[in-house]
C-alpha cells in the first residue's frame, strides 16, 4: 500500500470510529467525509 493509500485508511477506520459517536450532526459530517474520501481513491 503506498503511504498516501495508507493515510487514507487509517482516516477512514477514524472516521467509522466516531460515526458510532452519539452526535448525529458529526456523525453525518464524518459518513460524507469518508464517502468523498472513498470518490477520490476511485478516481485516482
Amino acid at each position: 500500500m503506498e503511504e498516501k493509500d495508507t493515510e487514507l485508511h487509517y482516516l477512514q477506520m477514524l472516521i467509522s470510529f466516531y460515526v458510532d459517536h452519539e452526535d448525529k450532526s458529526i456523525a453525518r459530517l464524518l459518513v460524507r467525509i469518508s464517502e468523498g474520501l472513498e470518490r477520490m481513491k476511485a478516481c485516482a
